[in-house]
Formats: structure tokens, sequence, C-alpha cells
């Protein structure tokens, strides 16, 4: 079955708001895997292909629902990464190597005076180490 919709897509953020609604729609296992949506869009509109007995409704749905503005989970991870980056290239450790990263922060800590300056100093790095560090497990 052949259905077409006008209007502004975000293909590839529609095809997985699709693939996520109709979960039966990719078959079979490893090389035998395959997809029984075809998606082909223009500035226009999209044209789905889509199994003779899919519930024209609940597509429609979700083609409603699609916000073309919205960022896909490769985009969001895209702005996460330069977040991330942009955070660490703001720091003064930015154009240090890592050994001298390690010393400053040996020195830093040798330092301290009290609890005080330790807390200014965490208060500055613990923010920046855990958007690092987080970012760095979700992408594992």
């Amino acid at each position: 079955m052949i259905l077409t919709y006008a209007g502004t897509f975000k293909q590839h953020l529609l095809m997985d708001e699709l693939l996520v609604a109709f979960p039966e729609w990719i078959v079979g296992e490893g090389e035998e895997r395959q997809c029984l949506l075809y998606l082909e869009g223009n500035d226009q509109g999209v044209r789905l292909t889509v199994p003779d007995n899919s519930d024209v409704l609940a597509i429609e749905s979700v083609i409603n629902a699609h916000d073309p503005n919205a960022l896909s989970v490769g985009e969001q991870n895209e702005e996460y990464r330069d977040s991330v980056r942009q955070l660490l290239l703001n720091s003064p450790l930015a154009n240090m190597t890592p050994n001298e990263i390690y010393i400053a922060v040996q020195n830093k800590i040798d330092g301290w005076t009290s609890l005080a300056d330790a807390k200014a100093d965490f208060r500055e790095w613990e923010p920046l180490l855990w958007a690092v560090v987080m970012w760095l497990v979700r992408q594992r």
C-alpha cells in the first residue's frame, strides 16, 4: 500500500518514529532482516510504502505527531558532544597536555590551605568532569 502525505518532514526522524510505532515492519533476523517500510520524500511531503494490512489511521497519527524541528537521537548526541567539547575548550585545561594537567591539578591540591580552597576548586572542576565522564559512558 502506498500512502502520500504533504508537509515538511525530517525523513530519518519520521522513519524512526514509524518503526517505533510499528515494530512489526522489521522482519527477519541477522542477514535475513528487512524493513517492510519504504519512505521516499521531497520538499512537498513523503510517500510511504507499507504492508497492505497496515492501520492507516495509526500511521496518520504518527505523521500528524511528527515535528520536523525536533532533534533525532543522532542530532541530540551531536549537540551533547559539541556542548561537552565547548566546555572543555573553555576550561583552563584546554591547551595543556595530559601530563601538564596532572601536574597542575596536583599543584592545586597541594596548595589548598583550607576546606574553602578545596571547595572552590572542586566547584570549578567537578561539573566539567561529570559532564565529560557521563558523555563518554553514554557513548559506550
